[in-house]
């Protein structure tokens, strides 16, 4: 892994690393559907 600069560069810019970490944290802390057990 590189520096945090290489990281970012890595995502296009600061702007795209931020968007990314946005989805990630959106991904990680949404809601958990509802559990479907298969016999109903």
């Amino acid at each position: 892994m590189g520096s945090a600069s290489e990281l970012i560069h890595s995502f296009g810019g600061r702007a795209q690393y931020l968007g990314a970490l946005q989805t990630l944290e959106r991904a990680l802390y949404a809601p958990s559907p509802p559990y479907i057990t298969p016999f109903g």
